[in-house]
C-alpha cells in the first residue's frame, strides 16, 4: 500500500478542527450496508470487499497526520502500524463486512470502531500484537464483553461478521 502524505497537503495540526472543514467528510461506511441479493452473486466471481477502498483512504489520511496532529503532543502513526492495521483488518474481516470507523490514539496506535442499531465494538490496537476489544449489546447486555486478544483471533472474526449484518 502506498501512502503519500503530500497528496492534498499537509493536514492541519488539530485533527479535532477537520470534522467541520471540507477536507474532512464523514466517511460513507458509517452508512448502513446495502442489502446483498444471493441470487445476484456467482460463486464464480469474486469481488473486492466494499471496505478496502474507503479504509485505505482513511489510513492514508491518518498515515499524513504529523506528530502533535491532536495539539496536545500526540505521537503520528508511522507506516509499519498502518500497514499492520490493514492487514489485521484484512485478516479479521469478511467481504461483506461494513468498514469501522478508524482513529488515531494519542500513543500512534490506532481504534477501529462499528456503531450497529444497538451495538457498539471497538478494538484498539495496543501493541503490533495485542488489540483491545470491548463488544456492547444495548439490546442483550448478557453478549456484552471486553477482552485483550493476542493469536485468537476468531472472537473478533465473529463479533464483526454480527455486526456487520445488523441493519
Amino acid at each position: 500500500m502506498q501512502l503519500d502524505a503530500s497528496v492534498g497537503g499537509a493536514p492541519p495540526t488539530n485533527y479535532f478542527s477537520l470534522h467541520g472543514s471540507p477536507r474532512f467528510q464523514r466517511p460513507a461506511f458509517v452508512e448502513p450496508a446495502p442489502d446483498l441479493d444471493p441470487a445476484m452473486t456467482s460463486a464464480s466471481v469474486i469481488s473486492p470487499a466494499q471496505w478496502i477502498g474507503p479504509v485505505r483512504e482513511r489510513l492514508e489520511w491518518i498515515a499524513s497526520l504529523p506528530p502533535n496532529w491532536d495539539g496536545y503532543g500526540a505521537a503520528s502513526v508511522d507506516k509499519d502500524t498502518i500497514e499492520r492495521a490493514f492487514r489485521f483488518l484484512g485478516a479479521v474481516m469478511s467481504v461483506a463486512a461494513s468498514a469501522p470507523d478508524i482513529g488515531p490514539t494519542k500513543d500512534g496506535y490506532l481504534i477501529f470502531e462499528w456503531h450497529r442499531l444497538s451495538a457498539d465494538l471497538e478494538i484498539r490496537m495496543r501493541s503490533p500484537s495485542e488489540y483491545e476489544v470491548s463488544f456492547d449489546d444495548v439490546d442483550d447486555p448478557k453478549r456484552s464483553w471486553a477482552s485483550i486478544v493476542t493469536a485468537n483471533l476468531r472472537s473478533i472474526v465473529q463479533v464483526i461478521a454480527e455486526i456487520s449484518s445488523r441493519r
